[in-house]
């Protein structure tokens, strides 16, 4: 019975103990289950599960948030619902491979949401199968990649516009590291005759002429990126000038050097021909050789005035030389004149003698007179610059009732031409008055005053231009010979323009405080943190006084700060060099010297001075001292003579013995004290004795204590055993007189 009842407690107590295991496992189930669900319903991703009809079953709350609805609008609802009209027929594709493939990864749909905007979504679908394998529902993510298409697109635009433009540029654009070309544009392979292919990966210098490489390197390590000019190196060998504008750009993950060569081989011909007529212009007009008509005009610009012209009057037209030389090209000329006049040698010799008859020098209005070649009327106007004769300008062949046709059978026989061809190509000729062919040499002659005055003022125009650039090329080479002069002198110099508050400091001025001067940023203000700040007021005054007109120049000493945190004293000079019309103060110039070890000499010189001062009154107060002493011992040596006179005719019993005895004494004290003062005064002689420095200095403790005076204490503090030196008394009483009179200088210094 009592085993019974043990085996049933052993049984209860194991089913306790069971019981507590499980309820605690519950509870760690409720537990993990929690944290499973926060999980989900908290996951960076959104979640949803679809049926067998791709319903939604089950979403987690960031798929709500992500498209603004709730759980109750959506579960139940169709997933296709949800996605643009656009997609729905491409998510029906899907899904039916979805259920056949089990998954598919990285399918975008668009989706709309609960406020009628679109998003682009990622989803990864993966199918749920219950036990027998069969379809139970899908487990799907997805992610928001909106953004990040709207970004890798804005990128893709972007290196599309980029690679759009380096490759349409006009100039070889090159990208390179450490001069190794990475890549390059079209127009870097136009200009250079390499392939692209060719191009990258080979040392960028080798598209620079040799003599011009060091240039180019130089700019490479300074990154400079202002254009210069160099000369470029073809594939085929082949030299050309280029300028070079380089510049530090970010690329795949590095800081490259991004360069653009532009062939200038165009704009260096241009330059060359404006520098040959600028020279052509400035020359002095009555040079036989000098100016020409082409110097001052376009020619392609004259020619279409001559064209339209001879168009709107009905004219030929031609602007020759003063010799006859052709300028420009024929304009309206008859056939009759330019086919078969001209083509004859005589007929053509003709025709440039009545050019040059009529294209003579006229100022006075336009000659009109028949041709000297076949009786045509023509006209001339002369075109002048300054008075000199440079051009003509001839119209004509044009016909009226002054000729007749024998007198044209006639000059075609002389000529040696086709009289049927003469006389056809002559009825083509034009046909006006004479009166109105007048008026239009009238307009000729206007036209041409016209085109000198034109000229005149090109000329005017070029001589001013030049002028000017002489006068900006000798300010150039004086403001480089000013700056030259500032960075060669060990002053420091200092240029302060106060209209743009830029301010020029010579490199000499900051080695000077010990600083970088390529690390001192140029202005006023980087100038001001340096002064002293109790010399700051009167620096600001001085500057101020110049600035505002009181004065034109200024001299100031004041201390700056050295790169090592010590005080340097600078001599500051300043002047004025231009004024506004208000005269305020436009431009400041001055210089700035070291005087730090002047001023530590004129330190130095005042303490000297006063020591000087002081030796020179102790000096004074000796001489006094050893004056008083001489004639105090011509009376102490008297006095002890008549009493030593007394006391050798007197008896020791004598009343009055001991009196003299006492004077003698007191003579003999007096006399220990005039010795010290004679010594004070170095009147007496270098004397070697044996002393006992303890007695020397007893013997002087009385006049010590006079010098050091009643307010310090002296004490005296002997040291017994001392051994005896061999010196002068009277130097040691001075020296001890010094050191007592120095110390009392000092305590009253300190007091």
């Amino acid at each position: 019975m009592d085993d019974h009842a043990g085996s049933e407690s052993t049984k209860l107590m194991f089913l306790k103990t069971r019981v507590a295991e499980l309820e605690a496992r519950e509870a760690q189930l409720k537990d993990d289950h929690g944290n499973l669900v926060q999980l989900y319903e908290r996951a960076p991703l959104a979640y949803l599960s679809l049926d067998h009809d791709s319903c939604l079953i089950e979403v987690n709350e960031t798929w709500l948030v992500t498209l603004g609805y709730t759980r109750d609008e959506v579960l139940g609802k169709n997933f296709r619902d949800f996605l643009h009209p656009d997609w729905r027929d491409y998510f029906n594709h899907n899904f039916k491979q979805l259920k056949v493939a089990g998954e598919i990864i990285g399918i975008e749909f668009e989706m709309i949401k609960k406020d009628g905007s679109t998003i682009l979504v990622s989803f990864h679908y993966k199918i749920g199968r219950n036990s027998e394998g069969r379809f139970q529902q899908t487990h799907c993510i997805f992610q928001d990649i909106t953004e990040h298409r709207q970004t890798k697109e804005a990128l893709r635009d972007s290196e599309e516009k980029f690679r759009a433009i380096y490759n349409a540029s006009f100039g070889g654009i090159l990208i390179h590291d450490q001069r190794i070309i990475l890549d390059c544009n079209q127009g870097l392979s136009d200009q250079t005759g390499y392939t692209i292919d060719e191009l990258i990966g080979i040392d960028g210098l080798m598209l620079t002429a040799p003599e011009s490489r060091h240039i180019v390197l130089q700019n490479i390590q300074r990154s400079y990126e202002q254009p210069y000019e160099i000369m470029g190196l073809r594939k085929d060998g082949t030299r050309y000038p280029v300028s070079i504008r380089g510049t530090s750009i970010p690329y795949k993950g590095r800081t490259v050097r991004l360069a653009e060569f532009r062939d200038i081989t165009e704009y260096k011909r241009m330059e060359e021909v404006l520098a040959k007529r600028l020279v052509s212009l400035t020359s002095p007009i009555t040079q036989s050789n000098g100016i020409t008509f082409e110097d001052l005009f376009d020619p392609a610009v004259i020619q279409r005035i001559q064209d339209e012209f001879a168009s709107a009057t009905g004219v030929a037209s031609i602007i020759t030389h003063p010799n006859g030389i052709p300028i420009t090209a024929p304009s309206n000329f008859t056939h009759l004149c330019s086919e078969i006049i001209r083509k004859t040698e005589q007929g053509c010799s003709n025709c440039f003698k009545s050019d040059a008859a009529i294209g003579r020098y006229h100022p006075n209005g336009p000659i009109v007179q028949p041709c000297l070649s076949g009786g045509l009327w023509d006209a001339g106007a002369s075109i002048t610059v300054g008075g000199h004769h440079i051009a003509n300008w001839l119209i004509g062949q044009v016909r009226n009732e002054t000729q007749s046709e024998e007198s044209m059978h006639a000059y075609a026989r002389a000529i040696d031409a086709d009289e049927t061809a003469f006389m056809k190509a002559f009825h083509e000729v034009p046909s006006m008055t004479l009166d109105r062919f007048k008026h239009i040499a009238q307009a000729l002659f206007t036209l041409a005053n016209q085109l000198s005055e034109t000229a005149y003022q090109n000329i005017q125009q070029a001589r001013s231009i030049t002028e000017r650039k002489h006068a900006e090329k000798a300010l150039l080479e004086s403001e480089e010979r000013f700056r030259m002069a500032m960075e060669a002198t060990k002053d420091g110099l200092w240029d302060w323009n106060i209209e743009s508050g830029d301010v020029y400091y010579s490199p000499s001025y900051w080695t000077m405080l010990g600083y970088d001067a390529e690390r001192i940023p140029p202005t006023t203000e980087a100038w001001t943190e340096l002064i002293h700040p109790d010399d700051r007021a009167a620096v600001f005054a001085a500057n101020n006084d110049c600035i505002e007109d009181r004065c034109e120049s200024f001299l100031i000493e004041y201390r700056m700060q050295t790169s090592s945190g010590n005080w340097k004293w600078l001599q500051g000079r300043g002047k004025v060099v231009k004024r506004g019309e208000n005269g305020q103060a436009l431009r400041l110039v001055g210089t700035h010297i070291d005087i730090t070890e002047r001023k530590q000499a004129e330190e130095e010189h005042e303490i000297l001075t006063a020591q000087l001062q002081q030796s020179q009154k102790l000096e004074s107060v000796a001489r006094l001292a050893g004056g008083i002493a001489h004639d105090f011992n011509n009376m102490l040596t008297v006095i002890q003579g008549h009493a030593d006179l007394a006391i050798m005719n007197m008896k020791p019993d004598n009343p009055y013995f001991h009196r003299f005895d006492a004077i003698r004494d007191i003579v003999q004290r007096s006399a220990d004290l005039t010795r010290q003062l004679l010594a004070f005064a170095r009147k007496q002689p270098i004397t070697l004795k044996v002393l006992d420095l303890n007695e020397t200095v007893e013997n002087m403790l009385t006049m010590l204590r006079r010098l050091i005076g009643e307010d310090i204490n002296l004490a005296w503090m002997p040291e017994s055993g001392l051994w005896s030196v061999k010196a002068d008394p009277s130097q040691i009483d001075q020296i001890l007189a010094n050191l007592c009179v120095n110390a009392r200088d000092a305590i009253d210094g300190v007091g």
